[in-house]
């Protein structure tokens, strides 16, 4: 039998600390009560990555998700080494997101115009580094095309996001779409 059971009210039973990842199944809900669990989480359990794990990838969703400031998302059809990786990689603080979801944030961002040229200064690198993560390359991918260390990727990243005023992925690509800095 399926049991519903309501995250909130379980992880305020944990007396275990802090989780490392939360996981959000978010089929079954609606959009609003996804965004209301995971701002409670964000309130709730502070900087702990959390990301999305669902049977689909629709627009509607990926939007909402994106502007709830997810740190990742993939599809309940992952392999399970895909899902393995996708996990280590957000519990090493990256932001996993599987091809499809990937390419659905790319169409989302493209179908929208730039609103401005930003003013910012992003080195050819930089742009480089976020078109890499905008086709849904992981650091690991990044760092070994650009012959240089996950860390040094991770490290450029973060500049990146800072750049962008952004917390993940998600904002940053489509802050850096919306500015131009990427198409």
């Amino acid at each position: 039998a399926d049991t519903v059971i309501n995250l909130v009210d379980e992880l305020e039973r944990a007396d275990e600390g802090t989780p490392d990842v939360i996981i959000i199944d978010p089929d079954g809900f609606e959009v609003d009560e996804n965004l209301a669990i995971i701002n409670k989480l964000r309130n709730d359990e502070g900087p702990v990555p959390i990301a999305i794990f669902a049977t689909n990838g629709y627009r509607e969703w990926v939007s909402a998700m994106l502007d709830a400031d997810i740190d990742g998302y993939f599809l309940k059809d992952a392999s399970p080494d895909q899902l393995r990786i996708h996990l280590e990689d957000l519990a090493a603080g990256g932001v996993p997101f599987c091809k499809a979801i990937a390419g659905e944030l790319i169409s989302m961002a493209r179908d929208s115009k730039p609103k401005k040229k930003t003013k910012l200064f992003f080195s050819p690198h930089d742009v480089r580094i976020l078109t890499m993560l905008s086709e849904g390359k992981t650091k690991r991918e990044i760092s070994a095309a650009h012959d240089m260390s996950e860390n040094t990727i991770a490290n450029q990243i973060r500049r990146i996001y800072k750049k962008l005023a952004s917390k993940s992925l998600c904002a940053a690509l489509g802050r850096a779409f919306r500015l131009g800095v990427i198409s």
